[in-house]
């Protein structure tokens, strides 16, 4: 894939993707506790799906287990922590 600082640095920044129009939440999801959900506006479906994609990223980096459920047509992304047994 790519370096390790490389790759350091795309897990810290894997929703940090102003330019692509994804809002900065990984900090917001790496503080939620498990059990606890939260959602998110977006302008448009595809930055829904996007944001979705870099939250089960960045939970797949950093071990933290994430279940998504997306509404397209309401452009919201709604992120539940689960424990490791779910």
């Amino acid at each position: 894939m790519g370096s390790d600082s490389s790759h350091r640095f795309l897990v810290h920044n894997v929703v940090h993707r102003y330019h692509s129009g994804v809002m900065a939440i990984s900090d917001e999801l790496r503080k939620m506790k498990v059990g606890e959900s939260r959602t998110f506006d977006f302008p448009d479906a595809k930055k829904v799906h996007s944001a979705a994609v870099m939250t089960y990223r960045l939970g797949k980096f950093e071990n933290i287990h994430f279940a998504c459920r997306v509404d397209f047509a309401g452009r919201k992304l709604t992120v539940t922590r689960r424990d490791d047994e779910d």
